[in-house]
C-alpha cells in the first residue's frame, strides 16, 4: 500500500440512528473506521488518518492525520448525533486538512461516509469533484443505507467527476447488508489503494486463506482480543515451522560437507604422493651430483700426488743399502779379495811417493 494521508468524513446526523444496518448506521461507521485503520495505518506505519464530523450545527475537525490508532478510536467519545450532513463543506475542510499535511510525500485521500440524503445541488457537487480531481485527491464514497434515487444519482455524478483511474471507489451498502463484510470484500482483499496517475504504485500485500486469515478467521472488529491472540499463535507456529525446517536442513548440509571432505582427501593424498616422489627425485639427483663431485676430487688428488713418485727410488736405495752391506761383508771375509785390495793400496802409496819426489825436484830447479 502506498504512503497515504486519509481524512475520514463521518456522518453524525440524525439519519445515522437508523437501524436498517445492524446495529445502526452510526455503529456501522465505527466498524468501518476500524477496518480503515487496519487498511491505511497497519499496512504502512508512516501513513496517517484524520477525522471530520460532517453533521451537527457545524463541521468540526476532530484531528489531523495521525498514525496513533488509539487516539483515533478515542475520538468517538466526543461525538453526538445531531442535525443534518453538510457534505460539500465537510469535503472542502477535508481537502484543506490534506493540503496542510506534514509529510508532503503522502498521497491524499478522502473517505466520505454518507448516511443521510445529499442536500447540495448537482452543479455544486460537480465543481467540487473537479477541484478534488485537479488536486490529485482520491476519494472513497460509501453510502450507508440511503437508497433514494435522487440521492444515488447525485453520488454517482459526483463520483464520475472525481474519479481518476481506479484510485477512487464508490460502495453502496444497502439495508440488511453487513457493512463490515461489504467493505472488507471491497477494500480488505484489495487494500492496494492505488497511487495517483503519474506516481509510483506500491505492490499490495497478498492475503490468502479466506477472510481474516491472518487472525485465524476471527473478525478483529467483533473480538479484537481473541483475534490478536490467534494472530500471535499463528506467527509463533510459523516461526516454529521455520526452525524445524532449518534444523532439518542442517544434517543435509553436514553430510554434504563430509562428502566434500571425503572427495578432497584422495586428491590431497595423490598430491602428497606426487610431492614425495618429486622430493625423492631431487634427493637422488643431489646424491648423484655429490658422488660426481667426490669422484672428480679423488682424481684431482691423484694427479697432484703423481709428481711425488720419484721419491720412491730413495726408498729402494735405502732398502738396497743393507743388501750392499751384506755383499761387502762377504767380500771382506774373502782373503784373496783383501790381498788384492792391499796390493792396490800399496801401489797407490808408491805412486804418490814418486809424485811427491818429482814435485820436489821441480821446485828445486
Amino acid at each position: 500500500m502506498p504512503l497515504e494521508a486519509a481524512v475520514v468524513v463521518l456522518d453524525n446526523s440524525e439519519f445515522s440512528r437508523n437501524g436498517d444496518l445492524e446495529p445502526s448506521r452510526w455503529n456501522a461507521q465505527q466498524e468501518a473506521i476500524e477496518l480503515y485503520i487496519n487498511v491505511v495505518i497497519d499496512s504502512n506505519m508512516e501513513s496517517g488518518m484524520g477525522l471530520i464530523l460532517g453533521g451537527g450545527k457545524q463541521v468540526r475537525l476532530l484531528m489531523t492525520p495521525t498514525n496513533d490508532r488509539d487516539l483515533i478510536q478515542g475520538q468517538f467519545h466526543k461525538t453526538r448525533l445531531e442535525g443534518n450532513l453538510k457534505f460539500s463543506v465537510a469535503i472542502q475542510q477535508a481537502q484543506l486538512a490534506l493540503k496542510h499535511r506534514i509529510n508532503k510525500q503522502q498521497h491524499q485521500r478522502i473517505v466520505a461516509f454518507v448516511a443521510s440524503p445529499i442536500e447540495e445541488e448537482v452543479d455544486t457537487l460537480v465543481n467540487l469533484a473537479k477541484r478534488l480531481k485537479k488536486n490529485n485527491i482520491a476519494i472513497d464514497l460509501i453510502n450507508f443505507g440511503e437508497q433514494n434515487e435522487e440521492h444515488l444519482q447525485k453520488l454517482e455524478t459526483f463520483f464520475k467527476n472525481v474519479s481518476k483511474g481506479s484510485s477512487s471507489k464508490f460502495i453502496n451498502i444497502q439495508p440488511g447488508m453487513s457493512a463490515t463484510e461489504t467493505l472488507f470484500s471491497s477494500l480488505g482483499n484489495n487494500s492496494d489503494f492505488q497511487a495517483e496517475p503519474g506516481q509510483e504504485q506500491q505492490v499490495p500485500q497478498q492475503r490468502t486463506g479466506g477472510q481474516f486469515s491472518e487472525y485465524g478467521g476471527i473478525d478483529p472488529n467483533i473480538d479484537p482480543e481473541l483475534a490478536m491472540i490467534m494472530k500471535m499463535s499463528l506467527e509463533e507456529e510459523a516461526q516454529r515451522l521455520q526452525q524445524q525446517l532449518a534444523q532439518s536442513q542442517q544434517p543435509q548440509q553436514h553430510q554434504q560437507q563430509q562428502t566434500q571432505q571425503q572427495q578432497e582427501q584422495p586428491q590431497q593424498t595423490q598430491q602428497q604422493q606426487k610431492e614425495q616422489i618429486q622430493e625423492e627425485k631431487v634427493e637422488i639427483g643431489i646424491e648423484e651430483e655429490n658422488d660426481a663431485l667426490l669422484e672428480q676430487a679423488r682424481l684431482l688428488s691423484m694427479q697432484v700426488e703423481q709428481p711425488e713418485q720419484p721419491e720412491q727410488p730413495k726408498q729402494s736405495n735405502q732398502n738396497a743399502q743393507p743388501q750392499n752391506q751384506n755383499t761387502q761383508n762377504q767380500l771382506f771375509q774373502d782373503q784373496n779379495f783383501l790381498n788384492e785390495l792391499l796390493d792396490d793400496v800399496n801401489k797407490d802409496e808408491e805412486q804418490e811417493s814418486l809424485l811427491k819426489k818429482d814435485n820436489d825436484k821441480s821446485k828445486k830447479d
